[in-house]
């Protein structure tokens, strides 16, 4: 993990968001970008993956996860290089995921920045 301290400087902080999906398998998240895509909206040309929408009073907004957090791992998978098959993949494979995201401040891809208590 120490080499996630390092990434995107001193206005980039990363985060461990730990979401529960819903009773029918959400996490209230839409994501943009990946090797095999289009770069996401915003993103100036960068390959990653971006999270582009987050469900008002879903999971994913209740833990913290805001639209413009770049996805650096999902449940231990790096997905730095990934495309958004192999995100989904990794997100599939458990009930709570673990998602590693670089927060840039502010958002090159956010239309809204909330944050609340995961509950």
């Amino acid at each position: 993990m120490s080499s996630l301290s390092n990434i995107g400087g001193s206005s980039s902080n990363v985060h461990t968001i730990k979401i529960q999906k819903d009773p029918t398998g959400k996490l209230g998240l839409s994501f943009a970008g990946g090797t095999a895509n289009d770069p996401a909206p915003n993103s100036h040309g960068d390959a990653g993956l971006f999270v582009t929408k987050v469900t008002p009073g879903s999971a994913a907004e209740r833990c913290g996860l805001r639209e413009g957090d770049k996805l650096i791992r999902a449940n231990d998978i790096n997905m730095v290089n990934a495309s958004q098959d192999e995100a989904m993949q990794a997100i599939k494979k458990r009930e709570t995921v673990e998602l590693v995201v670089l927060r840039r401040t502010p958002s090159p891809v956010s239309r809204t920045s909330v944050s609340r208590p995961c509950e």
